[in-house]
């Protein structure tokens, strides 16, 4: 992945995967079920790569780390709801095409963060810079 400068066409492939999958069972759940969870399965290589963004995206080892504690730390809060809310959706509507919906929306998230990560650009390209040296004194 250090040697790709472009990311994005692999976001693009996770995200049809997921969708692939989604759509499969969402509408012929019981036919070809280990063709959509494969299809899932393949799409979760997303995450690898979003784990990968944290080494490619940043120039040092203070950026690295100030973007994978951001990441992971709302990640992880997601990650955590999400479960439930699926659970929830299922028992509330006693279905599944709600909680695919969710899923569905979060893909659709992550399409369009993956999209913004996955240019070639760095974070500290991104970050105002700090002038050390450049102040005067009016007097």
């Amino acid at each position: 992945m250090a040697r790709v400068r472009d990311h994005r066409g692999f976001v693009v492939f996770f995200f049809g995967c997921y969708v692939s999958g989604i759509a499969g069972l969402w509408a012929a759940p019981l036919q070809g079920l280990w063709l959509w969870t494969t299809f899932i399965g393949v799409g979760m290589g997303a995450f690898a790569l979003a784990l990968t963004f944290f080494a490619v995206r940043t120039r040092t080892a203070p950026a690295t780390a100030a973007m994978s504690a951001t990441s992971q730390g709302l990640g992880y809060l997601i990650g955590g709801t999400g479960p439930f809310l699926f659970g929830l959706l299922h028992d509330l509507t006693d279905a599944w095409h709600a909680p695919l919906a969710l899923v569905l929306g979060l893909v659709m998230v992550n399409l369009v963060a993956g999209l913004l990560l996955g240019r070639p650009r760095y974070l500290e390209d991104a970050l105002p810079s700090s002038r050390t040296g450049s102040t005067s004194s009016a007097g």
